[in-house]
């Protein structure tokens, strides 16, 4: 799956205001539809290649039937981003979810 240009367009410009603020903090995330066609590691260590940022990985427990209600607001949604019919149940959603703290290279990652 494509990524939205959307969403690159609104990453690249936080990024670009978390290089001028030393403060903020940048953090990414694998989402739905986005996550059901594959890991995103690779597409963070190639960004984090082209800014000189460094990644710190890590993952959530998700509350699959609280997040099965948000996504039932988003009903003009679902049709493009659940072509295969996976959202049409709390089960059906992914247990985990993934996210990378981004820093400057230069900059010590937290621990």
């Amino acid at each position: 799956m494509a990524p939205n240009p959307d969403h690159l367009a609104l990453r690249d410009l936080a990024l670009a205001i978390a290089a001028e603020r030393p403060d903020t903090q940048v953090v990414l995330y694998e989402e739905l539809p986005y996550l059901w066609h594959g890991s995103a590691d690779d597409a963070v260590a190639e960004l984090c290649d082209s800014r000189d940022l460094v990644a710190t990985p890590w993952s959530e427990q998700v509350d699959t039937d609280a997040k099965f209600a948000r996504l039932r607001a988003y009903t003009s949604q679902m049709p493009v981003m659940d072509t295969a019919g996976r959202l049409l149940a709390a089960r059906h959603l992914p247990t985990r979810e993934r996210y990378w703290l981004l820093t400057p290279s230069s900059r010590p990652t937290p621990s």
